[in-house]
């Protein structure tokens, strides 16, 4: 409604010239499919997990068109940190399909997650056994 009550000011003559402003305006703001090189330009940041790493990813992925399986998983594979493990999983055996990418990458993600929950409890310990003594 605000863009009609906004053509009061623009001179419109006709009604093709009515259809063009129309479409001009609405279709700008219309959601474009993502490309490859928006999934490309996914890149897993350093303090991001790979359970992290993958929603993202995934996420976009989705809204690719027209990507082939093995291209999403060539760019998932590139996109890695080189310091992550998992990657060097991906790299001694190529995953067939996104879905065998992701089936393989749970037991990393798995083990990720017990470890920092390890750490987490340590670190509670630890605190309460210096306020103990207090």
């Amino acid at each position: 409604m605000g863009w009609f009550k906004g053509l009061r000011d623009k001179n419109i003559d006709s009604w093709e010239e009515l259809c063009s402003e129309f479409t001009s305006h609405f279709t700008a703001r219309r959601r474009h499919p993502k490309t490859m090189a928006a999934l490309n330009a996914i890149v897993k940041d350093k303090k991001e997990t790979l359970r992290e790493y993958i929603e993202r990813f995934t996420r976009a992925g989705v809204e690719v068109l027209g990507a082939h399986g093995g291209l999403k998983c060539f760019l998932f594979k590139n996109n890695l940190r080189d310091d992550c493990k998992f990657k060097e999983e991906l790299g001694l055996s190529a995953a067939k399909d996104m879905n065998d990418l992701l089936t393989r990458a749970q037991p990393y993600i798995k083990y990720k997650e017990k470890k920092l929950a390890e750490e987490a409890l340590k670190s509670r310990q630890s605190y309460r056994r210096g306020n103990d003594g207090g």
